[in-house]
Parts: structure tokens; C-alpha cells; sequence
């Protein structure tokens, strides 16, 4: 009787508690398939830390994806490949502690100091060396050379890599590493006051100038008309030069103190490296997304195509990297049988950060198991591919795969077909294929995958699992009250 009681109620529980778990189970598959899976920002890839033999004060990274890194005490700077560990010395007359990287150039010096030296990064050699007119305080690239504060004088100057002062403005930029930065042929930049933002016109010579009444630490610049800005009240935020009033703010959990650098991804993205947090924040439209970088603190940072970001942690010894780019996206492919040994295919493939890697995409041609040919792809248009696979020297049963993979080690696929090719003639084969695709990635940075399966499952029976509980709960407290009033009616 006992286990009947207790059976008979726990199916009147679950029979009651269907409806509201069936909306929890609704809501979970909404909140899940309405949520696309985040590729941008991953989790940090841990490396070994580069042979160096004393502690570094920057690093930058040149076109070619080496990391340059300045070595004060031993007066040097040195190029490391994180790929095969391989690290070159460069000697320097004399110490430098800053590395600024101009186009395909590097530009070296010691605050304080008049001279600074221009590395080729490609021959590992310094290319010349520029004395200027004053001791150098703070240096930021440019398109044309670099700007320049000087200390102990008034104004900023522009000037190229040989070292002529192309020209001199009076505007005084305060003494901060993100204090400037250049857009076409706009500059923006804080004050000396700290508290206002200034954007100048070096075409037309004409500036103007928001007051924010908050301290600002860091600014980058979005277009001739936007900037973002990191101020003392713990907001980044995206300002336009036609009102003190944001156009969109954004708090990040791990605060403002500490961020030390800004990258723009594109005009609706930005990218911030807090080295006192250790985390990387990435604000993507209306969305903010942090990623901590483990027991690492990214003293050091600097990011590669758009598409990798570099840290060292100076104390820890730590060095790694984590991926910003978003996959290459495969819309649509087609195969047109040209004539009977050639056939052509097109594709179109949109890439979010255009870093498709050098080499990409290719078309790959299968005979069984094996690799006979790989195609590389011709871009002809924004997002347009082309390629000719030639059969002429094939014979049995051929299938095409489509391969694309940006800077950020990205890799998508996409099959497109099989063919049937006798003495190097094409006999069969799909004549047009259009597909739209979801890629499939694979990938070596990103660690984990978003499975909606495993999900799904998990979810439903954690919502079972906390009805049957209830259910035992609400038995368990019932029954002794029933028993008690019917010993009492007795």
C-alpha cells in the first residue's frame, strides 16, 4: 500500500508538473538555436615562452607574423617565429625599450633619447638610423611616418622615416601610449587637460573638441567622425565628434584599469587588451564578450592580421595567443564541365576580417584515397573564386573538396563533387552544382565546440531530474500530515 501511495502521487505530480516542462524544455531549445555559436575571441593557446635571456619591454609583430621583442638590458631587439621557436638577434648601439610599427617598417628608441632606428624586419637589419632635434617622449604610427611629442616642447610633430619634420602643429596630446591615433587623414587624440578628446583635420587644418568632464586614459579611432574612448568612470565608449553623449557605452567586467591596448576590427568592432585583469574584451555591435587569459597577465600584446593576438606575461613567463578572426563562410559553390578534360569552378566565399591566408582557397582532387592535385583559387571579384581542374592526365573516379583557411587558423570545407573521367576525358559528373553551405570547420585553436545535441539532452534531464525530486519532496512532506488527520477522525 505504502508503494502504491507513493507511486499513485508521484504520477499525479508528473502528470501536473507536464505543461511547465514542457515551456522549460521550449525555452531551452529556443534560447539554443536562437544563440549562433561564437567564434570570435577563443580560448588562449598556450606556447612555449621564447628563449629569451633578459625581460623584454615590448614586442610587435611584423607583416610576416614574427614577433619583434626589445631587450633593454642586452641592448637589443630580437625577432622571434613562435612556429619553430627560432629567435635572431639584432644589436643596437645603444638601449631601446619601445617598438612602433610603421607600414612594413619598425621604428625603435629609448624614451628620453634623440636617436631612433628604422629595422627592416624582412633582412633583420637596421635600414638607418635618424637623429632628431629633441629627446623623443612618446611616438604613434602614421601613414606617413610617424607623430612625435618631444619633451620639454610644446606641440606635435609629424614626421618620416628618414627623419624630416614633414610638419609641426600646435596641439599638445597628453603623454599616454593610446593617446593618439590616426585616421585617413584625421588624428584624434586627448588633451593635456585629460578630460577632452580633440579630432584635427591635417588636409584642411581644422579641429574640433569634445568635453567629457571624466578623465580619458585610451582612445582609437573609428572614422573621420567617430572614436572610442576608455574613460575614468569605467565605460568604453563609442563617441561621435557631434555630441558629449555617446552613441553606445559598454562597462567591462574586468574594468578599465590596465587596458593597454585597442585594436579596430572593423567599424561596428573593437578589440581591448587589459594587462591588469588578464583579458581580452572584444565589443562586436550591441555585444561585449571578455575572454581571461588563465594565470596570465598580457603585460605585452600585440595582434597579427586582425586575426591572431599575441601575449606575454613578463613575470609568469607566460606566452600564448588567442584567435579573433571568424571563420570563412563557403555561400555557394558551383562545377561547370568546361569541355571534356577541364572542369570550372566558382565559389563565393565572404570572409568577415578578409584574412584568408596566403595559398587559400584551394580545390583539392581526390583519385580514391588519394591527393593527385591541388588548384589554387584566383580571386576575381570582393568575395568571388575561380578555379580550372584539368583531367587530362586522370583516369577512374575524381572528387573535388573546396578548402579555405584565414590567418586565424580557421578551416572550412566543402564538397563539391565526383566525376567519372576515362583516359583523361571527363565521362560523368554533376555538369552544375550550387550549394549554399554551412562550413565545417576544423580547426587547432579553438578548443571546444558548441554541441546542441549534448546540450539538448543534458538540459532535459536536469529538468527531469528536479521534477522527480520535487515530486518525492512534496510526497514526503504530505503524507505524515494525511496520516495524522485520519488517526484523528478515528
Amino acid at each position: 500500500m505504502k508503494l502504491k501511495y507513493v507511486f499513485r502521487h508521484l504520477y499525479w505530480y508528473l502528470e501536473y508538473s507536464m505543461n511547465w516542462i514542457r515551456s522549460i524544455i521550449l525555452a531551452l531549445l529556443l534560447f539554443l538555436f536562437a544563440t549562433p555559436p561564437v567564434y570570435s575571441i577563443t580560448e588562449p593557446v598556450q606556447l612555449s615562452y621564447p628563449p629569451l635571456t633578459s625581460a623584454p619591454s615590448d614586442m610587435a609583430i611584423d607583416n610576416n607574423g614574427y614577433l619583434w621583442i626589445s631587450l633593454p638590458s642586452e641592448k637589443s631587439v630580437c625577432r622571434f617565429d613562435a612556429a619553430s621557436q627560432s629567435l635572431r638577434i639584432l644589436n643596437l648601439p645603444m638601449m631601446v625599450t619601445k617598438i612602433v610599427k610603421i607600414g612594413d617598417k619598425l621604428m625603435v628608441y629609448q624614451r628620453g633619447s634623440e636617436k631612433i632606428f628604422i629595422i627592416d624586419p624582412s633582412s633583420v637589419k637596421i635600414e638607418t638610423s635618424v637623429e632628431l632635434p629633441y629627446p623623443l617622449e612618446n611616438a604613434w604610427p602614421s601613414s606617413r611616418g610617424f607623430w612625435a611629442k618631444f619633451v620639454g616642447y610644446y606641440g606635435l610633430f609629424l614626421i618620416d622615416l628618414d627623419g624630416t619634420i614633414i610638419k609641426e602643429y600646435q596641439i599638445e596630446v597628453v603623454d599616454y601610449e593610446l593617446a593618439l591615433s590616426e585616421y585617413g587623414s584625421v588624428i584624434w587624440y586627448i588633451n593635456s587637460d585629460g578630460k577632452s578628446v580633440s579630432k584635427f583635420d591635417t588636409a584642411t587644418e581644422v579641429g574640433e573638441s569634445i568635453q567629457l568632464e571624466k578623465f580619458v586614459y585610451a582612445l582609437i579611432a573609428v572614422s573621420q567622425d567617430k572614436v572610442w574612448v576608455v574613460t575614468s568612470d569605467g565605460l568604453l565608449s563609442l563617441m561621435s565628434i557631434n555630441s558629449p553623449t555617446p552613441v553606445k557605452t559598454f562597462r567591462p567586467k574586468s574594468g578599465i584599469i590596465g587596458i593597454n591596448k585597442l585594436y579596430l576590427i572593423d567599424k561596428d568592432r573593437v578589440v581591448f587588451v587589459n594587462a591588469a585583469s588578464g583579458v581580452v574584451g572584444e565589443i562586436d555591435g550591441d555585444s561585449l564578450i571578455e575572454q581571461p587569459l588563465g594565470e596570465n597577465l598580457p603585460t605585452l600584446a600585440d595582434m597579427f592580421k586582425k586575426s591572431k593576438l599575441y601575449f606575454i606575461d613578463v613575470k609568469k613567463n607566460g606566452f600564448g595567443f588567442i584567435v579573433i578572426s571568424n571563420p570563412p563562410e563557403i555561400i555557394a559553390v558551383s562545377s561547370t564541365i568546361k569541355n571534356d578534360y577541364e572542369l570550372l569552378i566558382e565559389a563565393n566565399i565572404k570572409d568577415r576580417e578578409d584574412d584568408i591566408r596566403e595559398g587559400y582557397p584551394y580545390l583539392k582532387v581526390m583519385l580514391g584515397n588519394k591527393e593527385v592535385a591541388t588548384i589554387q583559387m584566383i580571386r576575381i571579384d570582393e568575395n568571388k573564386f575561380v578555379g580550372s581542374v584539368n583531367v587530362s592526365n586522370m583516369d577512374g573516379k575524381i572528387s573535388i573538396t573546396l578548402v579555405a583557411m584565414d590567418w586565424g587558423d580557421n578551416i572550412v570545407k566543402s564538397n563539391i563533387g565526383t566525376y567519372s573521367v576515362k583516359n583523361g576525358k571527363i565521362v560523368t559528373g554533376e555538369v552544375t552544382t550550387t550549394t549554399t553551405t554551412i562550413p565545417s570547420i576544423e580547426t587547432t585553436t579553438h578548443t571546444s565546440e558548441l554541441d546542441i545535441g549534448q546540450i539538448m539532452m543534458l538540459s532535459l534531464e536536469l529538468v527531469l531530474l528536479i521534477s522527480l525530486l520535487a515530486a518525492l519532496v512534496v510526497i514526503i512532506r504530505r503524507r505524515p500530515r494525511k496520516m495524522h488527520r485520519s488517526k484523528r477522525l478515528k
